[in-house]
């Protein structure tokens, strides 16, 4: 699993160009956690296919989001200051 924050000095990497390496990598659960959307949220992409992940699930900071396998467990978002 790798958890990245989207950073205003590096935001199409972030949200874009990190997400292609890390399914490439085969990196089972990637969460992306960005303060800088319209609202920040926290995303997670799991199920790799084709080189890419096929399944992403989005919430807003504040709502619980549920980690897929490996991981398996409800994460607590709002524990994320932004």
């Amino acid at each position: 699993m790798v958890a990245e924050v989207v950073s205003r000095s590096s935001v199409r990497i972030d949200r874009e160009d990190k997400r292609r390496l890390y399914a490439l990598g085969r990196v089972p659960l990637y969460l992306l956690i960005d303060p800088l959307a319209e609202s920040p949220s926290l995303s997670v992409f799991s199920e790799i296919k084709d080189e890419a992940y096929q399944v992403m699930t989005t919430e807003c900071i504040g709502t619980p989001i549920k980690l897929p396998a490996p991981v398996d467990f409800e994460l607590h978002t709002s524990i994320f200051k932004v």
